[in-house]
Formats: C-alpha cells, sequence, structure tokens
C-alpha cells in the first residue's frame, strides 16, 4: 500500500504520519508528499479525475486564469461526481479554495 499526503499550503511538512497514543501506534507509515501550489492546475484542467479536478482551485495558475480554473473545477465536478449530495459538498470545497471576492462572484 503506498499512502500519499496532499499539501494545501507550501512549505515543508513531517515525511511521516503516526496515529495512536504513546505506548501504541494504530498506523505508523511513510508517505508521498504532494505540494498542490507547487502542480500547475493548466496542465490538469482537463483530467478525467474527479479528485485532481476538485484540486485544481489550491494548484499554481496565473491570477488572470483564476475563473477558467475554477470553470474547469466545476465541469469536472458536473461530470464525474454523480450523486447530488456530493455536487454539494465539493462545490463548496471548489468554491472556499477558489476564494473570489463578492464582486468576482457576481461577474
Amino acid at each position: 500500500m503506498i499512502f500519499v499526503a496532499i499539501f494545501l499550503r507550501s512549505g515543508s511538512g513531517p515525511d511521516r504520519l503516526r496515529l495512536g497514543e504513546d505506548r501504541h501506534a494504530y498506523l505508523d507509515c511513510r508517505y508521498i508528499a504532494c505540494d498542490l501550489r507547487a502542480r500547475p492546475a493548466l496542465d490538469c484542467q482537463d483530467s478525467d479525475d474527479l479528485v485532481v479536478r476538485l484540486a485544481l482551485p489550491t494548484m499554481h495558475f496565473l491570477t488572470e486564469r483564476r475563473r477558467d480554473i475554477y470553470a474547469a473545477a466545476q465541469i469536472g465536478l458536473i461530470q464525474f461526481a454523480g450523486v447530488p449530495n456530493r455536487r454539494s459538498k465539493y462545490g463548496d470545497f471548489i468554491d472556499y479554495y477558489a476564494n473570489f471576492t463578492d464582486e468576482e462572484q457576481a461577474r
């Protein structure tokens, strides 16, 4: 089994995960780290992977492309998330990380 840790903020994080208590670990593993802020969103905007499309607003892109990236994430959500209540939950995730101002949202 391979674990992947996705960091939504730039910078280095720990290189392992340990869950448990002082005397016993329930999970103790190393993982592959992925710094999404370093990944170019434009390279992923047409991905057929729902998780990648949802993560687009957390990736690197030029400010003037923000609406395009947001649209690609929302279109991916519509295409790949079949259950309507998931669309609402994941849509909130996209909105949160897109971080539009009120004026930008009105446009």
